[in-house]
């Protein structure tokens, strides 16, 4: 990588005092060794003012200096910088790494700023030894266990990990897996409880076509998605002024022998508090027939903590 001299940076600031300056500040950031020397070898050739050409995004009016001959048509290590992107086409050409990092990041400039969203379920800070490690091993196909059995293996220290902080009974062996995000394992969790709960219905020679799930009104999008995505039927407990959470209040009404669970939420959007999650759990077992509470922890990196082990 090339780390621009001041001199060098008095050379380009005769043809474009903006780009000199951009340069200076940025250093090394957009420009190769091989580009840098071809450019200013081109610039020194120059025996007429010529159009340095940065991104539109970098230039003022005053930084395009005007020639009284004909501007010149030779490219510059700068106009792949400079590219305009096809929205609906495949480019016919590709162009250096430096100009496709510099042309995506402009994209995200706008974008907000991660630090400071809370109102989504995203991670916005991890340690940079976290960070190191992710790109160190992000090639790694985490499908294929054969060729990569240690990975697999965390993945399973996790899950036991997570059932023993969570107070998960002792004597149950724990099953579960690494998912994209919340919202594909709350896919999963809701397939397999209608899964188990058809199994069981068709076993009792029952019809198992009208599977339905009862959920608060506070609950995350993900799950009503869920619904329309796979054929279940909502039952969503609507909320009063003075409670926004799912209670057991009234569960016997929404839960009948179609119901594949119950889902409660820990750390909800609208307020950050828990459903009843322990009563709702103990309800679930003693209705006729009984049913699932899945509890889906929302906010668990930012409100909530695990009660102590009894």
């Amino acid at each position: 990588m090339f780390a621009m001299t001041r001199s060098s940076a008095r050379r380009l600031k005769r043809y474009s005092p903006r780009a000199a300056q951009i340069a200076l500040v940025d250093k090394t950031k957009y420009f190769q060794t091989d580009l840098w020397n071809e450019c200013i070898n081109q610039l020194r050739e120059c025996k007429e003012r010529a159009v340095v050409r940065l991104p539109a995004r970098f230039l003022q009016k005053e930084d395009i200096v005007s020639s009284p001959a004909k501007a010149r048509k030779t490219p510059t290590p700068f106009d792949s910088f400079n590219t305009e992107i096809d929205r609906q086409h495949f480019p016919d050409q590709g162009m250096t790494a430096r100009a496709a990092e510099a042309i995506v990041q402009s994209e995200c400039w706008t974008d907000a700023n991660p630090m400071l969203n809370l109102s989504s379920f995203v991670t916005t800070y991890i340690e940079p030894e976290a960070q190191d490690l992710m790109n160190r091993h992000f090639t790694a196909n985490f499908a294929d266990p054969d060729m990569y059995p240690h990975t697999k293996a965390a993945e399973f220290h996790c899950v036991r990990w997570l059932h023993n902080l969570w107070n998960g009974p002792k004597k149950a062996e724990p099953y579960g897996s690494a998912t994209i995000g919340s919202s594909e394992a709350c896919m999963l969790a809701g397939l397999a409880h209608k899964w188990n709960w058809r199994e069981h219905r068709q076993k009792a020679g029952k019809d198992a076509s009208r599977p339905n799930m009862v959920t608060g009104g506070n609950v995350q999008i993900v799950w009503k998605k869920f619904l329309g995505y796979f054929d279940v039927e909502p039952r969503i407990v609507p909320l009063k002024p003075g409670n926004y959470r799912l209670t057991a209040e009234h569960l016997d009404k929404y839960v009948d022998e179609n119901t594949i669970c119950v889902v409660a939420i820990a750390g909800q959007t609208f307020t950050g508090e828990d459903d009843d999650i322990e009563i709702l759990a103990a309800e679930t077992v003693i209705l006729k027939p009984p049913t699932y509470c899945v509890e889906d922890r929302a906010t668990p990196d930012l409100l909530q903590s695990p009660r102590p082990h009894t």
